[in-house]
């Protein structure tokens, strides 16, 4: 019981690791992935909300590894997609996608709510980019 009452009064951290990439890879992934899905950029009002929302900057590693998994597997199971397919995927929400396909709990794998709500399948790449960036300091 005392370890308890001792461990009752420390804040809980998290330890924010960050990944290693070889950009060739990722060139790969996104120029595949622009090839099945149009990509369009990050809009200025989710990057302004992402900056603004302290849970998205303090689990940005995390983040980007999950959106790094759906990149991943919209570009190498995704197949050739019709163009019904396509359209489809495209308006689809990241956090749906993750949900559906991936078998994962948004609200666990991509932690923001801006995320959850705002991202599309569209936006990928460019939310991409902009984690890497952020998580890089650039």
């Amino acid at each position: 019981h005392l370890s308890q009452s001792i461990l009752a009064n420390i804040e809980e951290f998290s330890l924010d690791l960050h990944p290693f990439y070889y950009s060739f890879e990722a060139e790969a992934i996104d120029s595949e992935l622009k090839r099945k899905i149009s990509q369009t950029p990050l809009p200025d009002q989710v990057i302004q909300s992402l900056e603004n929302d302290q849970h998205a900057k303090s689990t940005a590693s995390a983040i980007l590894s999950t959106v790094d998994l759906a990149a991943n597997f919209l570009a190498q199971a995704g197949g050739t997609l019709t163009a019904s397919e396509v359209a489809s995927k495209a308006s689809l929400k990241l956090s749906r996608y993750i949900s559906d396909t991936l078998l994962m709990e948004p609200r666990e794998a991509i932690k923001s709510s801006v995320l959850i709500n705002k991202v599309k399948l569209t936006h990928i790449v460019g939310l991409r980019e902009w984690l890497f960036n952020y998580i890089n300091g650039d």
